[in-house]
């Protein structure tokens, strides 16, 4: 049997991470830094190396495999771990012989402990703190964000304090907490840190979590989103897993999706009627060296959504991205006219949504096309935007524009579904109350899992 030894370094406002005598990283290892003080538990440390860890150490090392932690881990911490990231049975870890009790905390959330908004920028997180507003008013709004690009974590906190803090600081209130991460950056294959999927956050915010006790701790995945076992590890059913673990640590939290229940345009749709002026506040494009960047599908979604509601987004420029001379729309425009026996549908797809997307923006072209109208783009623009969901209205769903009542009684619970409904039927946002709705998926059937999974 193979040992893998995973080394943590934990100072004031960082922890260090290393899996010697392997070749996965570019430095044998990568960084967490905080934009807070730090006092994490050793086991807070510990669910840290291994949530973060197990999955790419599956990836990369074959044959049986014991993962050895600077100490022995509690079995209760293993088995969530290895439930929540399905680690195959050749993975074992060294666990401790006592029986480890909870680290003796606060019983309960304080009335007055905030809401943890795992916070991207995007319209999920923007609709999640929307949310927050509406349904927890008295509770206090913590936006966490970590920043982890590739190029530069740096240069992404950089762009991310200096476009979007600024703008979100005169509309609502909260405060501030981030990580910078190195993994995307020192991962010699990025498939690697994409393996973690949620747990990059739910592992990097231990510390916030044991610092703060925050009522809950949100993520901003969208209705369309859970489908098949692609965000497995994001559903409410698979997440109390990892409430179990921070019951563990004394905290007794749990991770919620407010807009679980939400499609996409929807979602949208409820910040542009309750809180409009933070539509400019999204932070959809990930370039680094411009706001937006007008060349990318983030870039695209945002646009027409503005166009679907009406809305003009201070900073957003509607025609320099809808010019049919511009680099997207003239991609755009190519596929349109192909005729060639190699075309496939899906080349028009990729351009204009994300897969799991697809069905309800080929169902939005009514509203774009009028608030272009009403925004009085160019005459060309609005015509090729017009050819463009023609070419795709067939694929269309209506109940991928509504809100999903019965979802967001599972995730949240009678009252919280019963808040949503009140303010879909006050802001005249559509409701869908069925027990469970498919769609289609890169061309495969699937059911949306509003529902428990395994």
């Amino acid at each position: 049997m193979k040992r893998i030894r995973i080394e943590i370094n934990a100072s004031r406002r960082g922890i260090r991470f290393d899996v010697p005598g392997t070749r996965m990283f570019k430095s044998g290892g990568f960084d967490l830094q905080y934009s807070f003080d730090t006092s994490t538990s050793d086991r807070g440390l510990l669910s840290m190396g291994l949530g973060l860890l197990a999955p790419i150490i599956d990836r990369n090392v074959p044959g049986e495999i014991e993962i050895v932690l600077p100490q022995p881990m509690p079995e209760a911490d293993v088995l969530a771990w290895r439930r929540y990231h399905m680690l195959p049975s050749r993975i074992h870890v060294r666990t401790a012989t006592t029986q480890h009790k909870p680290l003796a905390r606060s019983s309960e959330p304080s009335g007055n402990s905030p809401i943890g908004l795992l916070y991207g920028g995007g319209k999920d997180s923007v609709a999640a703190l929307v949310l927050a507003e509406q349904l927890y008013p008295n509770r206090p709004r913590d936006l966490l964000r970590m920043h982890w690009s590739a190029k530069s974590p740096e240069r992404h906190r950089e762009a991310f304090e200096s476009h979007v803090l600024p703008t979100l600081g005169k509309r609502t209130s909260f405060e501030y907490f981030s990580v910078s991460s190195t993994m995307h950056a020192e991962v010699i294959d990025r498939a690697d840190a994409a393996s973690i999927h949620l747990a990059r956050y739910l592992c990097s915010f231990i510390p916030y979590i044991e610092a703060r006790h925050p009522h809950f701790l949100c993520h901003g995945y969208d209705a369309l989103e859970f489908h098949g076992s692609a965000y497995r590890r994001a559903h409410p059913q698979v997440l109390r897993y990892i409430d179990s673990v921070y019951r563990d640590l004394g905290v007794p939290t749990t991770i919620r999706s407010l807009c679980f229940a939400l499609p996409p345009k929807l979602g949208f749709g409820m910040i542009a009627k309750l809180r409009p002026d933070l539509v400019p506040a999204i932070y959809m494009c990930e370039s680094l060296d411009a706001r937006w960047c007008y060349k990318c599908r983030k870039c695209f979604t945002y646009g027409i959504l503005c166009l679907a509601y009406a809305v003009e987004a201070e900073g957003f420029d509607l025609q320099r991205m809808f010019n049919p001379a511009g680099s997207y729309m003239t991609r755009i425009a190519a596929q349109l006219e192909r005729t060639d026996s190699s075309y496939t549908p899906l080349e028009l797809a990729d351009l204009l949504a994300y897969p799991a997307h697809f069905q309800a923006v080929s169902g939005w072209g009514e509203d774009v096309v009028r608030g272009a109208r009403v925004l009085k783009l160019p005459t060309e623009a609005t015509s090729l935007l017009e050819r463009t969901f023609l070419a795709i209205r067939s694929h269309s769903r209506l109940h991928m524009d509504e809100l999903w009542i019965q979802a967001a009684a599972y995730e949240g619970g009678t009252d919280f579904a019963r808040g949503l409904r009140t303010i879909g039927e006050r802001h005249d946002l559509g409701l869908l109350d069925l027990p469970a709705v498919g769609g289609t998926v890169k061309g495969k059937n699937v059911r949306y899992l509003m529902f428990d999974i395994e």
